[in-house]
Formats: structure tokens, sequence, C-alpha cells
């Protein structure tokens, strides 16, 4: 090697902070550890409860940031308002299906906090994208797929790539 070329691949600090900061804000979003009751260190804690359940108020949390009504909480969350609204009151935990999109919409809005403000996000999710064939984002956050073209648009916006 000449005394030029790195001996070693570094990586920038950047990516390291926005994935920690990214990780903490899903964290609050859900509740943090009062809520969770469960100390979460990295994102495999994350997959461990997603398929234990996440405690109910988990749920409440993730709905309070995001001000969204019992309907349009419970369209985003892929169940029917009545049985959402079954689900406070039973106080039992989620399965591991519903974990698992609370979670990943906990994602989508802690990385939508990281762009936008929180009344900005949520007129960006309610408003038509091209980038997205013409839907709104909010219409996509009912599955997987349309929660990583989500998150996936957000990161062009991020890195200022049209969209």
């Amino acid at each position: 090697m000449t005394e030029n070329s790195p001996s070693k691949v570094e990586e920038p600090m950047g990516a390291y902070y926005s994935l920690s900061s990214t990780f903490n804000s899903i964290l609050q979003i859900l509740g943090g550890v009062e809520v969770l009751r469960k100390k979460i260190k990295n994102n495999f804690d994350f997959i461990r409860l997603s398929k234990e359940g996440l405690p109910i108020g988990a749920l409440t949390s993730l709905q309070r940031r995001m001000r969204f009504t019992n309907k349009e909480f419970s369209q985003v969350m892929g169940m029917s308002e009545s049985t959402l609204i079954r689900r406070y009151k039973s106080g039992h935990m989620l399965e591991k299906s519903e974990a698992q999109n609370a979670i990943q919409i906990a994602s989508v809005w802690a990385k939508g906090l990281e762009i936008f403000e929180p009344d900005d996000f949520k007129h960006w999710l309610n408003t038509k994208n091209q980038a997205l064939g013409g839907a709104k984002p909010v219409d996509l956050l009912d599955t997987p797929l349309g929660r990583e073209q989500i998150k996936e648009l957000l990161l062009r916006i991020e890195w200022g790539i049209y969209s």
C-alpha cells in the first residue's frame, strides 16, 4: 500500500448519528422504556419485541404522537376502528403482526420528523405525491411495502434527490 491509500474503510460518523437518532426517536414515539417495559438497545431488540408483542400503551403513544383520530389510526394499522377500540379497552399485548405494524409505522414517523415539522409532515402525508404514483403517502402506510416506499421517498427528500 502506498502512504496515501487507506488501509481500512472508514464510515462517516453522520451515518451512525442518523441511525442512533432515528432509533431513539422510534423508542420515544412508542412511549420509551416506561411503556415498553424493556430496555431497547438496538434494532434487534425491536425485532424481538415485535415477536413477543407490544404493550397496548405503545399503540396509544404512537397514535397520540401522530395526532390521528381512531378512524385514521385504525386504517393505518390495517384494522377496523372497532377492533382498535377493543384493543385499547382490553389492555392486552398487541399480537405479532400488530406489533410489527406499530414499530414500522413509528419508524416512518420518526424519519418524517427528521425532515419535517410535525404539522408539515402530517400535511405531506395527506398530499398526493407523483413519486408514489399519485397516491397520498398516508394511504400507503397500512402495508409493509407502502411504508418502505414512503421511507425511500423520505430518504430521497432528506438527501436532496428530486422527488
